[in-house]
């Protein structure tokens, strides 16, 4: 069996050098160019490193789906967003899209260059409790 910095070896480069940045810097920054302010005085070290990866994933993760909901207002005709929950939209459909068109919005319409593909699984239920 693998340990799991084996498995994840390119997490843990990453969370190291932003982690390295965030002392640096006294802030990390978003996908999108969102800065989050860290304060390190008198917090435990393990507390402003977690801070600092969670800041940076849950901003990003921010910053695409904010892109995804900007596409489909201005780009996807017949559809209506009602919330947002997490990382899931939920949408009224007035005239029935090409699912085409709201797959693309979700793994590419956000406008970011990403390394690793976002997967969007696009679902026509009637209610919430069908998804």
């Amino acid at each position: 069996l693998k340990h799991v910095t084996d498995l994840f070896a390119g997490f843990f480069e990453w969370k190291e050098r932003l982690v390295k940045e965030a002392y640096r810097d006294r802030f990390v920054t978003t996908i999108g160019g969102r800065q989050r302010h860290l304060d390190f005085r008198g917090a435990d070290t393990w507390r402003v490193e977690r801070q600092a990866v969670n800041s940076a994933i849950q901003g990003s993760a921010a910053d695409i789906t904010n892109g995804t909901m900007e596409y489909v207002d201005e780009r996807v005709m017949g559809v209506n967003m009602l919330a947002q929950v997490h990382d899931e939209l939920v949408c009224e459909v007035v005239s029935v899209p090409d699912l085409k068109d709201l797959q693309y919005a979700g793994e590419h319409g956000h406008g970011f260059e990403l390394s690793v593909p976002l997967v969007f699984e696009p679902k026509r239920v009637q209610n919430w409790s069908e998804k």
